[in-house]
């Protein structure tokens, strides 16, 4: 099948570039605050020798445990921060005792979990995104009808009810990310038809538009993947081209599907976070040069400003101060490359605290700046 032949190939293109960056040592002191004015704030996950998954989230680099209540000692995954006023909403999901997924979020480290319908109940469901509007909390994610993941359900829960969300001739989906403006719930996430073709795709209040090119895919992960500037919208993901390459680009309010400038014509690359500010789009992402991820970041769709010759996995981009900030990782660590200026010339890495329980593998999922 199509689709799971191209992810297929590109988790195992992913499973290579982990393998290449793992090792890479800390450069800086991890307790350096690293910004200035504003507050980053960060989520990810670990994994130990005997694969259990903990979740964790970053306020200027300092390192939290979030706990499984739902069952202590299961795994636990946190895939989004959003923060309101004082408040810090992380989404993600714990593992009941029967190792089953349940979607949910964290509010100021205390775990609310969400509701699944009794017919998809026995199987794993996601949080994939949070936000929060006029005193209500907005969840995105997904549902499973079986224990394949191929057979998801996409949707969101407003207050913990859930609503589905579709698209004609959908056969399965995902939602990502949600932000709601102005009263309207925007919604990104990737569809796979009855024809198996692939589509990015964002729901405006439940009506959905997908790309027109049938090729491209919003990103997989969590986080940040949808920003909106009424009425423009960005959806950062990648596509392929007719040799299976996939390449960084972004679909807007339209559904036109626009591509990223590559740091080389043979490269591969992804767009992975997207964040407006002050009239500007920063989109971040990586290129596959040589066979290493060179993390970079575009501003307002210009040529890819690349903040490391090593292996890295952006998360998120901002500005500050007129220095660029790209949240990620790199090799074993977390932490943030800085820009000063903004001109890919003058360039740092600081580290952030990392777990003090050994863990033999690390993921970003996604960050959030408040100013």
């Amino acid at each position: 099948m199509k689709q799971k032949k191209r992810i297929g190939k590109l988790l195992g293109i992913f499973g290579l570039l982990v393998l290449m960056s793992v090792g890479i040592g800390c450069e800086t002191d991890p307790s350096e605050n690293p910004v200035e004015d504003g507050t980053i704030y960060a989520v990810g996950y670990g994994i130990d020798s005997s694969d259990t998954r903990y979740a964790y989230t970053w306020e200027d680099g300092v390192i939290t445990e979030l706990e499984n209540t739902v069952h202590p000692g299961g795994d636990a995954s946190a895939n989004a921060v959003y923060v309101s006023g004082d408040d810090v909403y992380i989404a993600g999901s714990c593992d009941n005792s029967s190792s089953v997924a349940i979607p949910g979020y964290w509010k100021n480290g205390v775990w609310t979990s969400l509701p699944v319908e009794s017919l998809y109940s026995a199987y794993d469901a996601r949080a994939f995104g949070v936000w929060e509007y006029n005193g209500s909390v907005y969840v995105s994610g997904f549902l499973t009808k079986s224990d394949d993941w191929y057979d998801s359900v996409p949707g969101y829960w407003v207050d913990g009810v859930w609503h589905e969300l579709t698209v004609t001739d959908m056969d399965y989906g995902f939602a990502y990310s949600i932000v709601v403006d102005s009263g309207d719930i925007y919604i990104s996430g990737n569809i796979t038809d009855t024809s198996n073709d692939q589509y990015a795709v964002y729901w405006k209040s439940g009506t959905p538009l997908k790309d027109s090119s049938s090729t491209a895919i919003s990103n997989l992960n969590g986080g940040v993947t949808l920003a909106v500037k009424d009425p423009k919208v960005f959806v950062p993901g990648y596509s392929f081209d007719s040799s299976n390459r996939y390449m960084a680009g972004y679909m807007n309010e339209t559904g036109t599907w626009n591509s990223l400038t590559e740091l080389s014509e043979t490269s591969f690359s992804e767009a992975r976070g997207v964040h407006v500010q002050d009239g500007h789009v920063y989109m971040t992402g990586f290129c596959l040069v040589s066979a290493v991820s060179i993390p970079v970041y575009w501003k307002d769709g210009g040529s890819p400003v690349a903040v490391s010759a090593e292996a890295g996995y952006p998360a998120y981009v901002y500005e500050e101060n007129d220095t660029i900030y790209v949240v990620g990782k790199k090799g074993t660590e977390f932490g943030v490359w800085k820009d000063v200026g903004g001109a890919g010339t003058d360039l740092s890495w600081i580290a952030y605290e990392m777990p003090e329980t050994t863990v033999t593998f690390v993921g970003m999922s996604g960050a959030f700046y408040r100013p």
